[in-house]
């Protein structure tokens, strides 16, 4: 079958990541979507909307590369073109958009959510070892911290508070998307701690997920936000076991670095690893649903992360002076 994409959006990330990833995969670009005043990019056509597009109907593929908060109305268009589709995650910042688009995933809709570092060394070294663990007390600690110059913070849609677009929205779908691949999806948040600035630029947060029974007790501990330094890694503890995955949210080709302390005794393991976006890309293209894309496109694993989302949300909003 032949491809015929559309992009849409023109920030950085498709302009810096996605297209040059679509040049050494060889897949052309039939048009970009977006409000820039520009007719082309880089030999490709520049349109306002999908319907300015006259041969539209022969579209196949559609990226859409938007702030979180625009992108619903993007994925039912193009669940009413009955177009393969691949968002940045999260695909929904709230219940009710998920609701909106339900009855598409009864008619065969794809949608794919950009969960890249599933596709990482980092992510499989965690997940074959985890699903090994015998021992279900443990402690999970998840970083991500990115650095910034004598405390200043540019008010991108990282560090804003107020809207759908923060580093809420950018980092948590990852952290609950990781929880739903290894079925952690019964627990509480608690222990929030929230740093501001006094512009109310987001900073830091803080918070902890607890679960308790009769079985096993588990204890996540999540740090995102802004710092000193560059933070990017997971952290587990257990028994007799532990290790450290760094950088583990990756989406870059790279070295992956894994220190472990197993029988008291240490080790390091340095892997080399692909370009995680350009490996989901590429499966994304060229495979169907019949394979490992698949929980990447379950409504079930959409209404969850986008429910913990939403319940993160309310929470913060709780702990908001």
């Amino acid at each position: 079958m032949s491809i015929e994409l559309i992009i849409i959006g023109l920030g950085n990330h498709t302009k810096n990541k996605i297209i040059p990833i679509l040049k050494n995969l060889s897949i052309p670009i039939k048009a970009i979507i977006t409000s820039t005043k520009i007719s082309h990019y880089k030999n490709i056509k520049i349109y306002k909307d999908i319907h300015s597009i006259k041969d539209k109907k022969t579209i196949t593929h559609c990226i859409i590369s938007t702030t979180p908060s625009k992108q619903i109305k993007y994925i039912k268009e193009a669940a009413l073109m009955n177009v393969k589709t691949f968002v940045e995650k999260p695909a929904f910042i709230s219940e009710e958009d998920l609701n909106s688009v339900n009855s598409f995933f009864n008619t065969g809709f794809s949608l794919t959510e950009g969960m890249m570092y599933r596709f990482g060394a980092g992510y499989n070294y965690f997940y074959s070892n985890f699903s090994q663990k015998k021992d279900r007390n443990y402690e999970l600690s998840l970083n991500f911290i990115l650095p910034n110059d004598n405390g200043i913070i540019l008010n991108t849609f990282r560090s804003d508070i107020n809207i759908k677009n923060s580093i809420i929205y950018d980092m948590g779908p990852y952290i609950f998307d990781l929880l739903w691949t290894v079925n952690i999806v019964d627990y509480q948040i608690s222990n929030i701690k929230i740093e501001q600035f006094e512009n109310k630029l987001f900073k830091r947060l803080k918070f902890t997920l607890k679960l308790n029974n009769n079985n096993f007790s588990m204890k996540i501990k999540i740090d995102i936000g802004y710092g000193s330094s560059y933070i990017n890694e997971l952290n587990f503890n257990s028994k007799d076991n532990q290790f450290n995955v760094s950088p583990f949210f990756w989406g870059r080709s790279g070295k992956i670095n894994i220190k472990e302390v197993k029988a008291n005794k240490d080790s390091l393991i340095e892997i080399d690893t692909a370009n995680a976006l350009s490996e989901m890309l590429f499966e994304w293209f060229h495979s169907n649903k019949e394979n490992k894309l698949m929980d990447l496109q379950s409504f079930n694993r959409y209404k969850f992360v986008t429910s913990q989302l939403v319940n993160l949300e309310r929470e913060i909003y709780k702990n908001v002076k």
